[in-house]
């Protein structure tokens, strides 16, 4: 199995301002020791995977290579820059494009947010390989947090019934508001959606097509430009990718994950 390390980082992560801001957004601040994008990084490498691609921001491609020069691990690093940034849809599209592009379809991408702590490594390893065995099966795996509390900053996943073994989607659901997300925790049926995914590039791109087609068209827009623009000296290993407005009122997932 080929398991690639797809880290979306962006987002000025306004909540934490000063401390995040446009010009040093999240990934970039220090919490336990080092950048959450170095930890996110590092919960791939832990996984196993070599290869690392990193969307992000054209705007922080050079915080980003000097970051990732300084770990004493560096992995092999592609970079996908936005020049602005678009919500998780696209930015998977784009990468599952440039995966299956490299690696082949069947290549599994374990898909990581730049902006997580997340301390227990070793718990995150196991349920991250699990998640890997359900993709070369064709599946798509979101991970799901067990709620400490109403919490409406976050997306909710339904399913049957938090804890466990994997189990099927019910349902994604916005950021509730506060009765609503205590609702949600009454019940026992449901996750914070973490924004973390796994599957292969392949069965992403075939979703897409049935569920999200104008992303997909998008993204295959954007990586004919890039590679246009790569035959022009672009430095090889990093692609400028626009989606410009086709976009803009695009599906923000595909309506049906299994």
């Amino acid at each position: 199995m080929k398991l690639i390390s797809v880290v979306l980082s962006g987002g000025a992560g306004t909540r934490l301002w000063p401390a995040s801001r446009q010009a040093y957004p999240k990934p970039f601040m220090k919490l336990g020791g080092s950048a959450l994008l170095e930890q996110a990084i590092a919960r791939g490498q832990a996984c196993g995977t070599d290869d690392v691609l990193i969307v992000t921001n054209q705007d922080h491609l050079f915080l980003t290579q000097n970051l990732v020069a300084e770990m004493a691990q560096p992995p092999r690093v592609s970079y996908l820059l936005e020049p602005k940034g678009r919500n998780t849809a696209p930015a998977i599209a784009l990468a599952a494009l440039a995966v299956a592009q490299q690696h082949g379809r069947d290549a599994v991408m374990l898909v990581l947010a730049a902006d997580h702590l997340i301390p227990d490594t070793s718990a995150f390893v196991a349920n991250a390989l699990q998640a890997a065995r359900y993709a070369q099966q064709g599946q798509l795996v979101v991970f799901g947090i067990q709620p400490t509390g109403p919490e409406t900053g976050f997306g909710y996943i339904e399913v049957a019934k938090v804890g466990g073994e994997a189990q099927p989607v019910i349902k994604f659901v916005e950021k509730p508001n506060l009765a609503t997300a205590q609702e949600y925790l009454a019940t026992g049926r449901y996750y914070w959606n973490s924004g973390m995914f796994c599957f292969a590039a392949g069965t992403m791109l075939d979703a897409l097509a049935q569920h999200s087609p104008e992303v997909l068209a998008a993204a295959q827009n954007a990586m004919v430009s890039s590679q246009a623009q790569a035959g022009q000296g672009t430095t090889e290993g990093i692609r400028v990718l626009d989606l410009g407005l086709v976009c803009r009122d695009c599906e923000p997932w595909p309506k049906h994950l299994h």
